[in-house]
C-alpha cells in the first residue's frame, strides 16, 4: 500500500542570476514521473525565492525517487540554497533535505520530529 507525501520548499537565487523562472522550471521538468508545481518568485533585497509544492505517492525510503531528479535539476541551476520538507502521510516526523552551492552541490539531511514546548494563543 502506498502513502502519500507532501513535500514542499524553496530555491534561492541571486539576483544578478540571468536565469529566468521558466528556465529553471525547465531543469526541473525533463523527467515525466517528477513535477513540482513552482510558484512566482518571491523577490528579495538580494535574492530571489522560487516556492514548490506537491503531493506525490511516496512511502517512507522512497524520498530518493522524487530527490534524485530534484538533485539533477539543481545541478543545471544557478542557486544559492534549496530546503525540501517532505512530510509522509503515516510518519510522526519531516524529513528536511538542504542543499547548498559553494563550488559543489552539498547536502545536509535532517529529521525534523514534533515536539510541543509551549502552546499560547496569539492576541489581537
Amino acid at each position: 500500500m502506498a502513502f502519500y507525501a507532501e513535500i514542499y520548499g524553496y530555491i534561492s537565487v541571486r539576483k544578478s542570476s540571468s536565469q529566468s523562472i521558466e528556465e529553471i522550471n525547465s531543469h526541473f521538468t525533463a523527467h515525466l514521473s517528477f513535477l513540482p508545481c513552482f510558484s512566482k518568485i518571491t523577490e528579495g533585497k538580494t535574492l530571489d525565492f522560487v516556492p514548490f509544492a506537491c503531493n506525490v505517492k511516496l512511502d517512507q525510503g522512497e524520498d530518493d525517487f522524487w530527490l534524485k531528479p530534484f538533485e539533477s535539476g539543481l545541478t543545471k541551476t544557478d542557486f544559492v540554497s534549496a530546503v525540501v520538507n517532505i512530510m509522509h502521510e503515516a510518519a510522526d516526523h519531516i524529513m528536511m533535505y538542504s542543499y547548498v552551492r559553494d563550488g559543489a552541490v552539498r547536502k545536509f539531511v535532517s529529521k525534523q520530529k514534533e515536539e510541543f514546548i509551549e502552546e499560547g494563543v496569539v492576541q489581537e
